[in-house]
């Protein structure tokens, strides 16, 4: 008996405090490092909207560049733009972005910088510290 209520509290600590998304420690390892990022330029295809849980929302961008650094990707692919605020651009738009390939561990690249006009919208220190937390606090739930 009182190793099945001990079981059964493992269990449910086990739940409570949810598990870690696998190969986290390998994700942190790549985004951590500024020498597996670079700079892209394209055009914003589609913008979807900020994620409240996060801070991040979607961006769809047209890149011919992008097949020299990923090569399964295809000219247009989904981003994330990691910012707490929302960042003033529009479909259309031509802009420079700097992303990190971490596609192996999700379907989306993270924007971690970006610029329009020469003007920086996104600052690479800010947008990388932003998505390393978001990696920091990833869990299955």
């Amino acid at each position: 008996m009182k190793r099945t209520i001990l079981l059964l509290l493992v269990l449910i600590f086990i739940c409570i405090t949810g598990c870690e998304v696998p190969h986290k420690k390998e994700m942190l390892e790549i985004c951590s490092n500024d020498e597996n990022y670079f700079t892209l330029e394209g055009e914003i295809i589609e913008i979807s909207d900020m994620d409240e849980n996060y801070a991040f929302f979607v961006v769809t961008i047209k890149c011919e560049e992008l097949k020299q650094y990923v090569l399964y990707e295809n000219d247009v692919c989904r981003y994330w733009i990691f910012s707490e605020e929302n960042i003033n651009i529009q479909e259309g738009d031509i802009v420079s972005f700097t992303t990190v390939d971490v596609l192996m561990f999700f379907d989306w690249l993270p924007i971690v910088s970006i610029t329009k006009d020469n003007i920086s919208l996104l600052e690479f220190n800010e947008g990388k510290n932003n998505l390393i937390n978001f990696v920091y606090q990833l869990q299955y739930k």
